[in-house]
């Protein structure tokens, strides 16, 4: 391999740089002729279904409930995971247990403006169970002094958070009291219709 070749992590054979698609100023992994191959049996996945596994849990659960809901590239709300009703964002946390320990991981454009969606889904998973777990997203347990944590922890079986005492932090009595609450869509979704409705409604002229 010279300087001007490459190796196709596909099919393994050495080409020039000309057979590579370029991303910046280097090759890709593959060759042009591997990407358009595999590009052509790759399954076209609709806008409507989600690629996401968390995401598919929490769809799957609204639907069970008679609540539509699609991911939220479907409605045009990339910045959210989930869409409910056509109108009330839902921003999905999922975790499993490590060490017993439940964290759900805050990103940084979240640190920075705040969740852009109107209820936070903590999705637990046990492998054996999967629960639900609803809050507003201004709800002081995501925040430390005015800013967003970076990782909301949970873990059960602690019964005296002293390390974090001086904050709002996720308890067995919160999560069980936040588990299914589905009710919270429902609220977002008859006070954004009430406003959409005002902000349709002609003023009467006096």
């Amino acid at each position: 391999m010279t300087d001007n070749t490459k190796i196709c992590m596909a099919c393994k054979v050495s080409k020039p740089y000309s057979e590579f698609y370029m991303r910046g100023i280097y090759p890709t992994s593959e060759c042009k002729t591997c990407m358009k191959a595999r590009n052509k049996t790759r399954k076209i996945v609709p806008k409507t279904q989600s690629l996401v596994e968390s995401e598919k849990l929490v769809i799957a659960k609204l639907n069970s409930l008679g609540i539509p809901a699609y991911p939220g590239k479907a409605m045009s709300h990339a910045h959210v995971d989930v869409v409910a009703w056509g109108l009330v964002n839902i921003e999905v946390k999922y975790s499993i247990p490590k060490n017993r320990i439940y964290s759900f991981l805050t990103t940084p454009s979240q640190r920075e403006n705040g969740f852009r969606a109107h209820v936070v889904v903590l999705v637990c998973d046990t492998k054996t169970e999967v629960t639900f777990h609803l809050f507003g997203s201004s709800d002081p347990v995501f925040f430390i002094d005015g800013r967003m944590k970076h990782a909301i922890s949970f873990a059960p079986e602690v019964v005296n958070h002293k390390h974090e005492r001086n904050r709002v932090v996720l308890t067995s009595e919160l999560m069980f009291s936040a588990r299914d609450q589905w009710m919270l869509i429902e609220q977002h979704r008859r006070r954004l219709s009430m406003e959409l409705r005002e902000a349709f409604t002609p003023a009467k002229v006096e």
